[in-house]
Order: structure tokens, then C-alpha cells, then sequence
């Protein structure tokens, strides 16, 4: 489940929700229908229809748009070099695949991902920001929310 504390700019008594979370948090449009027909959309714990409501400072939203995973959680080495609540960076070993593929399903850098998360009772999907060829071995970057994955990803047109 995702929490988010509103904080809007001074000169804004309230703003729709849509707004909020795609200006201020990150939420790509896609993310935000995700959101909107989830059905667990709440502010101040009151379910509420998200395309419908505006937010004031202070504020409690939260939402739950974890979606099933196709990758199957696999108890493999998994090299941690940096984790926080949103981040975890991981060196990826050669010959091995950041992703699973159709002929590939298993001991993919994704499936012992998902497993660490599993193991420390935290639910996530996988995010990963970049992606390194098989044989190429080196710091993957993986995001631990969809937001911070869509802040952090080059956007078509920007230059960023």
C-alpha cells in the first residue's frame, strides 16, 4: 500500500488528486488510471473516487496498485550494494539476465529480486531503472515504486 502526505505550494488551498500525484509525486499517466479504478484509492482513510477528488495540505492518500508478477521469486545470490525505502542498487554478475524472457524464466536478476523482497516482508513489484546486457556485470538500479521508476527513466523528448 502507498502513502503519500499532501504538501501543497503555499498559494494552493486544494488541487484535484490527478494533479497532485502527477506534478508534485511522479504518477505517469498510466500509474494514475491504474490508481483511479483501483478501488483502494483513500484520503484520510475514507474511500473516496479518485478522478473526483481534490486534496488539501496535510492530507493522507493512499492506493494500492501492486499488480500480480509474472516472475516467479527464486533464492538466488543477490549482491546488495545500496537499499533504502525506495531504491536498491544490486550488482548484476555476468551472465546473467536483468529480465525474465519467454525461452528464459528463471535465475534472472528479477527473480532474486523479488525473492529478497518476499523474504523481508515486502511487497513490491520489479522496477528496474536501466537494464545491462547478459554478459555485461555492473550496478542495476531498481526502484521500489512505480514513481520513483518513472521519475528516474529518460523521457521521450525531454533530453533528460
Amino acid at each position: 500500500m502507498t502513502q503519500i502526505r499532501v504538501e501543497l505550494p503555499e498559494a494552493l488551498t486544494s488541487m484535484p488528486v490527478k494533479a497532485f500525484l502527477t506534478q508534485h509525486e511522479g504518477i505517469s499517466s498510466t500509474q494514475w488510471k491504474r490508481i483511479k479504478h483501483s478501488g483502494t484509492f483513500r484520503v484520510g482513510g475514507i474511500l473516496c473516487n479518485a478522478a473526483r477528488t481534490e486534496v488539501r495540505t496535510g492530507d493522507i492518500i493512499t492506493f494500492d496498485i501492486v499488480r500480480p508478477s509474472d516472475i516467479e521469486p527464486e533464492d538466488l545470490p543477490l549482491d546488495i550494494r545500496y537499499e533504502d525505502n525506495y531504491l536498491l542498487i544490486v550488482n548484476k554478475p555476468a551472465g546473467q539476465l536483468v529480465h525474465p524472457t519467454t525461452k528464459e524464466a528463471h535465475s534472472t536478476l528479477g527473480n532474486a529480486v523479488l525473492y529478497w523482497y518476499k523474504a523481508h516482508g515486502e511487497h513490491h513489484a520489479y522496477h528496474p531503472v536501466h537494464r545491462l546486457d547478459r554478459n555485461t556485470s555492473g550496478l542495476v538500479l531498481i526502484a521500489k515504486v512505480p514513481q520513483v521508476q518513472y521519475k528516474l527513466t529518460p523521457r521521450h523528448g525531454e533530453g533528460k
